[in-house]
């Protein structure tokens, strides 16, 4: 029987909000900083919809290099208990694929890190190794991983009753229409009004617990 385990990733398998980690490493404005988390909140709230809160927030990433970038990616660690959810998820027959609405360079890492199967993120634009402060693909809005997760479950010949999903935000919501499991991983409220499962702690291997 195929299994399908679906995970977002910041604040998920990522320990934090890769966008605003980078941003309060390079930003010296405390303004700007203030104007960057009320974007964040608003957005993972529903209050801002998803591609204007990532577009607003990725502006502030030009005139950052693609090698700058590399570092502060690598930077950021995963949550307590991510790579060992992981390999016993697989281990239990689950195909596992992280979809986030951030990018390829932070994104890829839970496949190279991880061990995670497969992921699908968006795009950071670039000129001569440059960050232009744009971003672009096809996770950019608050329907978008539940239509990308429908794909997948079509393609494989996946049940909702054999998925499982794992989020945190306003914007992982799509991702519940389809699942039979859902985790909401120390989430927003809104999220935690639609899951089957609510995780509290920092310990993604809790979620074994729920299935």
């Amino acid at each position: 029987m195929k299994k399908l385990a679906v995970f977002d990733l910041d604040s998920t398998l990522l320990d934090g909000e890769s966008i605003n980690m980078i941003l309060n490493q390079r930003l010296n404005n405390p303004a700007k900083k203030k104007i960057l988390e009320e974007i964040r909140a608003r957005g993972m709230a529903g209050e801002l919809d998803l591609e204007s809160s990532l577009k607003q927030r990725i502006a502030f990433f030009r005139g950052i290099s693609l090698q700058e970038l590399e570092i502060y990616c690598n930077a950021i660690p995963w949550t307590k208990g991510a790579k060992a959810t992981i390999a016993e998820l697989k281990r239990r027959g689950y195909l596992t694929v992280c979809l986030s609405g951030g990018f390829r360079t932070i994104t890829r890492r839970s496949v190279n890190e991880l061990g995670v199967d497969a992921y699908c993120c968006n795009r950071l634009a670039h000129s001569n190794g440059v960050l232009t402060g744009e971003i672009s693909g096809n996770l950019m809005h608050h329907k978008s991983k539940g239509e990308v997760l429908n794909k997948i479950q079509l393609n494989l010949n996946i049940s909702p009753q054999n998925t499982l999903v794992v989020g945190d935000g306003a914007n992982d919501l799509s991702l519940f229409d389809y699942a039979y499991t859902r985790i909401a991983f120390c989430a927003q409220r809104v999220l935690q009004k639609q899951a089957t499962h609510i995780i509290r702690d920092r310990e993604l291997s809790q979620l074994l617990d729920c299935i």
